[in-house]
């Protein structure tokens, strides 16, 4: 039998153990945590070899390597191209901040939530679904 809430409706649970529902609980603690890491964490690098990169390496402030996390291409995206006008290019930094790193940790989060309190099926369907 599974817990009986005020309204009647049984709460389903999986019948794990202990330590198996910590797990979860933990992987997916961890997930959301490494998740916000990778976002301010270097993914990947520019570099312009030869001829060019040297003249951009002798230009005080300048270097032929250029590191870049998620975040950081957000950053970068706002200035890319001035000529297609301020507002475009923000509206897609934000839809990329937005879908990059907002969403996944959103998304972890309530899949933490739905693990974590117990709810009846309607209401659990309907969690997934948002």
């Amino acid at each position: 039998g599974g817990d009986e809430p005020a309204g009647g409706l049984r709460v389903h649970r999986l019948k794990l153990k202990t330590r198996h529902l910590q797990l979860v609980k933990w992987w997916l603690l961890g997930s959301i945590g490494l998740t916000l890491v990778a976002f301010f964490t270097t993914s990947f690098t520019i570099s312009v070899e030869g001829l060019v990169g040297n003249i951009i390496d002798s230009q005080p402030g300048q270097s032929s390597h250029q590191s870049f996390s998620f975040f950081s291409m957000g950053d970068v995206l706002g200035e890319s191209a001035p000529a297609i006008g301020g507002a475009v290019l923000q509206a897609h930094r934000y839809l990329f901040l937005i879908l990059c790193g907002v969403m996944p940790v959103v998304w972890l989060s309530l899949c933490l939530i739905i693990w974590l309190v117990p709810m009846d099926p309607h209401t659990s369907h309907n969690f997934g679904l948002l």
